[in-house]
């Protein structure tokens, strides 16, 4: 019996770890070429063909192989010898795909990557450059150190190639090749750099698409103007939409100062500007962590009542903001502690009643008829949550505290300790 205990859990086992088996990396580059210095999107998808769950590493390596030269290994960045990136920026050493399941790995060109083209000068001369991605957990810089690279790389545990995508890097003229010669003398920061000089000198460069001018210091509204200026030259998609986003960003400062000024009518409709760029990037621009950084900016955008409440709390006119948080008491009773904020710089007074009020009732449950300012820290009531939900009514807003509110902090215990 013993033994086929162990048999058991010997094929449970094997069933049930990720294998590298039947995995294919596809990659294309888009565009198929561009200027020196311009980088790409490296669109890259890895397949699981096979029926059981599949471990893909997640160091990756490109490796370029040029139509006129040696081979090599491209540099990663800025980040000394290393020639490793990331998929997706994950930090943990295998991505695991379910069979038959496709996953998008693509790295997206933006102002930050794809990283091996941010620092390798050898893919800014022009030609033709043959791309592959490498793929191993033991993937170092030492294997790929030589040049050219060698045929087969036996150190590694079990390698991954991509297919092979061709990348043309064409050759600058008229005003663009101008600007190269000044590229060529300081790659590596170009973007920075000479941007304020691309579009003073060279405005009619396509090197201007991907660079924003910049003044110090500089208004929110001249801001906006330079990222536009830049997403007029038509960019790649990728990078337009980084421009988009910032120009969001900065319109979000604009309709910030409109508030302060209490111009309602201004803030609302910088506000509104605001909330369709961010609603078009958090679902259609191209790059996933930009849709995450604008699904997370758009509660910024406020509405007319968001406005209007928030000049109320900027000159201490806000209303009042009930709080519940629950905390074990004797005999596993759930205990609800109700606090408040009061945002204005002076006391608050509201009789019970309509604005408030508990519900069930009673309406009375010994909850404060003056409200101090600032946060009360301390409990204004607790109440034994005895019916399925108590609901606390204060001035227009309501608190739930049910089974599966919040457990109350540590802090808040530690406060009330005194």
């Amino acid at each position: 019996m013993r033994h086929l205990f162990t048999v058991l859990a010997l094929v449970f086992t094997v069933l049930s770890t990720p294998v590298r088996a039947e995995i294919v990396l596809k990659l294309s580059v888009e565009p198929e070429s561009n200027l020196p210095a311009i980088a790409p999107t490296l669109h890259v998808t890895a397949t699981n063909n096979g029926n059981t769950p599949a471990a893909l590493p997640n160091r990756v390596a490109l490796l370029v192989y040029p139509v006129n030269g040696p081979s090599f290994a491209a540099y990663s960045a800025f980040r000394g010898d290393d020639r490793m990136d990331n998929f997706e920026e994950i930090t943990d050493s295998e991505i695991v795909l379910a069979p038959k399941e496709t996953r998008d790995l693509t790295f997206w060109a933006s102002p930050d990557g794809p990283a091996w083209f941010a620092g390798e000068s050898r893919l800014y001369s022009t030609g033709v450059y043959r791309l592959k991605l490498l793929v191993d957990a033991k993937l170092h810089s030492r294997f790929l150190a030589d040049e050219p690279l060698p045929t087969a790389f036996p150190e590694l545990a079990n390698p991954i190639f991509s297919n092979e995508a061709v990348f043309t890097v064409r050759k600058p003229e008229g005003v663009d090749a101008e600007v190269w010669q000044l590229i060529r003398k300081r790659w590596s920061g170009w973007v920075d750099e000479l941007a304020n000089v691309i579009w003073n000198k060279y405005p009619s460069s396509r090197y201007a698409a991907y660079c924003i001018r910049k003044v110090a210091p500089s208004t929110p509204e001249q801001e906006m103007g330079f990222f536009r200026d830049a997403l007029a030259r038509n960019p790649d998609p990728s990078m337009g939409d980084w421009y988009r986003y910032n120009i969001a960003r900065n319109q979000l400062q604009v309709a910030r100062n409109f508030e302060r000024q209490e111009d309602v009518d201004a803030a609302v409709r910088e506000y509104d500007a605001v909330r369709r760029e961010l609603e078009y990037l958090a679902k259609s621009a191209h790059q996933p962590k930009l849709r995450g950084l604008a699904q997370a900016y758009l509660p910024q955008a406020h509405t007319r009542e968001d406005v209007l409440e928030q000049i109320e709390i900027d000159h201490g006119r806000g209303k009042l903001s009930p709080e519940v948080c629950l905390e074990e008491g004797l005999n596993g009773q759930l205990i609800a502690r109700f606090l408040y904020e009061n945002p204005r710089r002076d006391a608050i007074s509201v009789p019970i009643g309509v604005d408030n009020k508990f519900t069930p009732p009673p309406f009375d449950r010994g909850q404060p008829t003056t409200f101090e300012p600032g946060h009360n820290g301390h409990d204004a009531v607790r109440i034994v949550l005895d019916t399925p939900e108590i609901i606390w009514h204060l001035q227009k807003k309501d608190v739930r505290a049910n089974r599966d509110t919040l457990r109350c902090p540590k802090w808040l215990n530690e406060t009330n300790m005194n």
